[in-house]
Parts: structure tokens; sequence; C-alpha cells
């Protein structure tokens, strides 16, 4: 199928995809160099996340090599599926040839105002890897709490720019449309937002939050706001003017949290990997 129409090297509507990776991807998954990152938030067609979490499951060498993340790649290629058509790649593999805009997922100015009528329930953080069961099981505890109270509630899900990271001297899976895509192959979220955060402005990045937070009509206004009780949740804690709308995982029991780090480091087992797959499977047949 060929491109219809296309905009900053984006096609305005799927296509069917690679016979092989783009080398800036392999470079990624095998060296951890940057890719390159779109200004403009799109969704990896669903083909091409296939394609690229199957090299990261066989792949032995680079940043992404150890057992324990090639594993939680496996598992969520085994729980989710991602999957799509035959893929027919154009004459020098490009990722963004497999790129689609989607209104689902936006900057957050582009976020339309409140819906009174429904709850916004906000998580968001830098994903740097294959979503885990700890992000997973967060998201269906979030979705289960909105269900049972008997209200129309939406899950939005903020995705960071690299700049933290980049900041604190991580290596980057991928780019941050990749990791989106991951989150939206999984049916669990409603609405993406892209985040622009600062990497190095201290002024900026102690109000981001409280930008990001605001009650306005202009802002994401949410309902409920989700927060890992991590080494950073003081400092955005105080920055935030909607505290009681504020859980971590301890008000949601949540016993499953980890961190990319432990994955990429081995800090978690294969098997400690299998077994939280296996509840979180058990927890998905409750949805």
């Amino acid at each position: 199928m060929t491109i219809q129409e296309s905009q900053n090297g984006l096609s305005m509507g799927y296509n069917e995809g690679p016979s092989r990776l783009p080398e800036d991807v392999i470079v990624n998954l095998t060296e951890g160099k940057q890719l390159p990152v779109s200004r403009k938030p799109f969704l990896y067609h669903a083909a091409f996340i296939a394609d690229v979490l199957d090299f990261v499951v066989w792949n032995e060498v680079g940043p992404f090599a150890n057992p324990a993340f090639r594993e939680n790649t496996r598992q969520f290629i085994e729980t989710f599926k991602p999957k799509g058509r035959t893929l027919v790649s154009p004459r020098v593999p490009n990722r963004l040839f497999w790129g689609e805009y989607h209104p689902s997922f936006m900057k957050v100015e582009e976020i339309p105002p409140p819906d009174f009528r429904r709850k916004r329930i906000f998580f968001h953080g830098r994903f740097n890897g294959v979503p885990h069961p700890g992000y997973l099981e967060t998201l269906l505890l979030l979705k289960k709490m909105a269900m049972d109270s008997n209200q129309q509630a939406e899950l939005w899900i903020g995705v960071e720019s690299d700049s933290l990271s980049i900041n604190e001297g991580q290596v980057l899976f991928a780019d941050p449309m990749f990791r989106a895509s991951l989150f939206w192959a999984t049916g669990l979220i409603d609405k993406l937002i892209l985040l622009e955060t600062s990497g190095k402005d201290e002024y900026k990045l102690d109000t981001y939050w409280d930008n990001l937070y605001a009650i306005d009509l202009e802002g994401l206004n949410p309902d409920i706001i989700f927060m890992l009780n991590d080494e950073k949740f003081e400092r955005k804690f105080s920055q935030t003017s909607v505290r009681s709308a504020i859980l971590t995982e301890q008000d949601l029991g949540n016993e499953l949290m980890m961190h990319q780090t432990d994955l990429k480091e081995g800090r978690i087992s294969v098997e400690e990997v299998r077994r939280r797959w296996g509840r979180l499977r058990e927890l998905l047949k409750e949805i």
C-alpha cells in the first residue's frame, strides 16, 4: 500500500509496514544511541511494534540484552499480541513510515476542556522500556477503581520526553512515540499526552508539575493523579496545587511496583518476571 499523504515524514493513514528494521532502530537497541524525536505526537503501526519487540527478545547485545528485560518483552508480546499485516518496507527503511497521527495522542496545549461528566484519571512517567507488570497492574487498579465508582472515567497517560532521562545519563529505549504506542497497544487507556519536560532548568522543573496539574479549563484538570512514591515524590507533591487528588501505589495496594532499571540490570530474575506477568494476566480476566 502506498502512502496516501504525508506530513513531516509521517503517513496520514497506516501502511502495511517493514520487511526489516531501520538501521537507526537497530543501533538504538544494540548500542543505546538516541533516536531523533518528532515534535508532534504519533503512534506506530502494530506490525512495526511487533517487529521491534521480536528483535528485542532475540537480541543478546547492548543495554537491553539482560534476560529479565527480554523476558518482560516476550511476556508483553504473549499477553497483548501486537500484530499487523505482513509488512512491506520502503526501499530505505524509515521508522516514520510506520507512524500515524492519532486524535487520542496529543500535546498538553491540545488537551480539550474537561467534560465534567467523566472523571480524568492521570498517570505519567518516562516508561523507559517495554511496559512491565508494575505499570500495568497500576493501570488495571485505576481502571477498576473508576468502574467501581459507577461514574464514567477516562484513563489519561502522560509519556514524558527524554530530557530528564538524558540529564540523568540513562540509555533511552526507542523513542517516546514508541513507548506511548506500547501502552496504546494494551487497550487499557483512553488518552495519551506527550509531555515536554525540562531537563536542566531547575525553576522550570519545580513549576512543571503544578502547571500540568492546574485546575483550570486550559489544563488537564485531573480528578485523580497517580504518583509513584519514589525519591521524586516529595518534590512533585510540594509543587502541585491538587494534592487531595493524589494516589500512590500504597493507596492502590499494588505489590508489583518495579522499575525499568531493575529489568535492565537484572535485579529481578526471569522467574520473578514470569510470576508477575502470570498474576497480571489473572487480573486482566477481571476487567
